[in-house]
């Protein structure tokens, strides 16, 4: 249901690969699933208006109280990997409106002020 949503967005970064989901209970399968690879990563913290600390050497976010994201450097992406914080998934408005509208579950979307970091 999520690709299926995702597609009016028209997403150009993400790979989608099939997948088998076995039940080891009773050994029933289900072939209607895909990973989702979100692919390359975008450089976009804003540091001189965030409030973080980065390990120079990977410049990874070690710690932040306030990240900004330059929107200018997003290259337009709706739904990105950020690369200085590789675990964190950012998401436009669009994506957001769009999960919303197809009432997915199992996607959490946070407001950056609330963000549990």
């Amino acid at each position: 249901r999520l690709r299926q949503a995702l597609a009016s967005v028209a997403l150009d970064n993400i790979q989608y690969f099939p997948v088998v989901v076995r039940n080891p209970l009773d050994g029933t399968e289900t072939d209607d699933y895909h990973l989702a690879n979100i692919v390359g990563r975008v450089s976009c913290v804003d540091r001189e208006n965030s409030v973080v600390e980065m390990d120079d050497e990977d410049e990874v976010v070690e710690f932040d109280d306030v990240l900004v994201i330059d929107e200018a450097r997003t290259n337009g992406f709706d739904l990105f990997r950020l690369h200085e914080e590789p675990e964190m998934i950012i998401a436009s408005d669009r994506v957001k409106q769009v999960c919303v509208a197809h009432r997915i579950t199992g996607v959490q979307f946070f407001n950056p002020r609330e963000y549990p970091y």
